[in-house]
């Protein structure tokens, strides 16, 4: 991709967080809310305003740096263009910006990024209906929920998504991926995975395989909702 077309793509991008920016700033809601309250509300709104603007734009700048880093690793010829026209990237694009908005985690803001700027690639148009919602998905997830999620993807990728019981069980295929390490692996303490296996299921990216529980205990295996959103991220390192 030549400069000036990137530069042409970042343009279009950076109106878009603009836009959703002024959005942001000008919803009295969140200072309604607390300025309501008796006594203290006033103070508590003043202090929001003194330190909202720092965050905002802390976050922002972080997710300016993860979009041109990403729109830097892609191929020109494989970016629909009329996608940025459209009012499905402006949804998009404005679901991005409130999530990074919501998130202090650096890598985090840069998956939001990958997400959108491979959202934009021909080849993923079939993703674009569901981007908004792996957004969501990802919001609630702390990065140690991450972590696990990205070990646990890692073993069970490449393990058949249509289970056939006369070769082989659910049961089987999760201990052999090496369900029973992941926590070794991640470093997490039992409430720690625990936790953050609870989280991986409310957001509908691992299941527990119905009658898993033996020895070593209850096993989760990856499902196609989390395949999906993988499909469109590519790269399980960005799950940190």
């Amino acid at each position: 991709m030549s400069t000036d077309e990137k530069h042409g793509i970042l343009t279009k991008i950076e109106k878009g967080i603009e836009r959703a920016a002024d959005e942001y700033a000008s919803n009295p809601a969140i200072s309604l809310a607390f300025s309501s309250i008796p006594g203290i509300g006033p103070i508590i709104d003043n202090m929001l305003h003194a330190t909202a603007g720092k965050i905002q734009k802390r976050r922002y700048l972080k997710l300016w740096t993860g979009l041109k880093a990403e729109v830097a690793l892609v191929d020109e010829t494989k970016i629909d263009k009329s996608f940025f026209e459209s009012e499905e990237f402006y949804d998009l694009i404005r679901k991005t910006f409130y999530t990074a908005l919501e998130t202090a985690n650096s890598d985090k803001i840069r998956l939001y990024a990958r997400i959108l700027v491979r959202s934009a690639l021909l080849d993923n148009a079939k993703f674009r209906y569901h981007a908004k919602d792996f957004l969501s998905l990802l919001l609630e997830l702390l990065p140690a929920d991450l972590v696990v999620a990205r070990e646990i993807y890692k073993q069970q990728k490449d393990t058949p998504t249509d289970i056939q019981p006369e070769v082989m069980s659910e049961v089987q295929i999760v201990r052999n991926s090496g369900f029973y390490e992941v926590r070794e692996l991640t470093g997490l303490d039992k409430a720690e995975f625990d936790l953050a296996l609870t989280k991986l299921v409310r957001a509908g990216l691992v299941r527990q395989v119905v009658g898993s529980y033996s020895y070593a205990g209850d096993a989760y295996r990856i499902t196609h909702t989390f395949r999906k959103m993988m499909d469109l991220v590519e790269d399980p390192e960005y799950l940190k």
